[in-house]
């Protein structure tokens, strides 16, 4: 008979800074495994097997240690303090300004140059759940507070992949989460836009050519950015070209439907016929079709752009405008957010 509870393994990785950095493995019994390591308390891989019973990795991922550490597209990492961007890197809570660390032009985008993803981890297992805790030190990167954060990973029977983030600081700061993990749901058969997408959103955040929000949120209708009818990706990216959009994909802040509850997408693979639902307590998530993706390895092809897609659930970007109180963080207050990934046969 199999067991109530997930399984998990623990392998050692590779070393970094003289720390070891370990494979943690959960399993369930229907054969699936999500693979996860304490560099960036990121998601290596997400192995649910196809009908025919063979594994397939759900996500992009690397073999070696020291491609994550030289990673600059945060592959399947945890993104933070603050997911997307920050103008010109600098934000401001009861009058007191914070200038942080500039890695996208003047802007901060994914918490600097030392965001989570560059972060060893602690962490403790516990049946089917990995809980990874880094203690941030006040102002390091530039934001303040010294921060409790944990990533806890569930995966149960029913290939469901729960994410749960909870955190506490001693200074008002601010904190947005999220991960980073590039899905290809056919294990590289297809390119990631060639997979079809459902987003549960009417509106989007209009974007300036820094990616930064002009404060304008923008309806989907009679747009490319309309998803919310199941549409192949690749198609929609033919239609943005055609307006002469500079840019190769997509790469917007989607607002959930309040009709939707917690469900933001779904993305469907034709060729071995899974879906993919993510559900979110934030309130929409950054759709990116990977145009800027490539290999850290100069000894292997490595992945290519649009090889996978992101959606990655987060509170709006940029704290300003289209700010959200939420993302501020209060000795006060206790943050507690979750992500969950939903595998379905189809």
């Amino acid at each position: 008979m199999s067991d109530s509870k997930s399984r998990i393994s623990i392998c050692q990785f590779g070393v970094v800074d003289q720390h070891q950095i370990d494979l943690i493995r959960i399993h369930n019994n229907k054969g699936a495994f999500v693979d996860l390591i304490n560099y960036g308390a990121g998601i290596k891989a997400i192995v649910i097997p196809n009908k025919d019973a063979l594994p397939i990795n759900r996500i992009l991922g690397f073999d070696t240690l020291e491609e994550y550490i030289n990673d600059t597209s945060y592959v399947g990492s945890t993104i933070g303090p603050y997911a997307n961007r920050i103008a010109n890197a600098e934000f401001s809570i009861n009058s007191n300004k914070y200038k942080l660390f500039a890695n996208d032009g003047v802007n901060c985008n994914h918490g600097g140059f030392d965001g989570f993803n560059t972060k060893i981890f602690d962490y403790k297992c516990d049946n089917d759940r990995v809980c990874f805790t880094y203690f941030r030190k006040d102002g390091e990167g530039g934001f303040p507070g010294n921060l409790k954060f944990d990533v806890t990973y569930s995966f149960n029977h029913n290939n469901r992949l729960t994410i749960k983030y909870y955190a506490q600081t001693d200074r008002s700061s601010i904190l947005s989460p999220t991960n980073h993990a590039y899905f290809n749901l056919s294990g590289g058969l297809i390119s990631g836009i060639d997979h079809s997408l459902t987003l549960f959103s009417d509106s989007y955040l209009e974007f300036d050519k820094n990616f930064l929000p002009t404060g304008t949120i923008q309806k989907v209708d009679n747009t490319p950015f309309d998803f919310r009818q199941k549409k192949i990706i690749a198609q929609a990216i033919k239609q943005l070209l055609s307006q002469s959009r500079a840019l190769k994909g997509f790469n917007e802040y989607f607002i959930k439907s309040e009709a939707s509850s917690k469900l933001l997408a779904s993305i469907e693979d034709p060729i071995t016929q899974m879906r993919l639902d993510i559900y979110s307590s934030f309130p929409g998530c950054q759709f990116y079709t990977g145009d800027y993706l490539h290999s850290p390895s100069k000894e292997k092809r490595g992945f290519q752009a649009f090889d996978g897609i992101c959606l990655e659930p987060h509170y709006f970007p940029n704290l300003r405008p289209c700010s959200t109180a939420s993302s501020i963080l209060t000795p006060q207050s206790h943050f507690r957010e979750l992500i969950e990934y939903q595998f379905v046969d189809i």
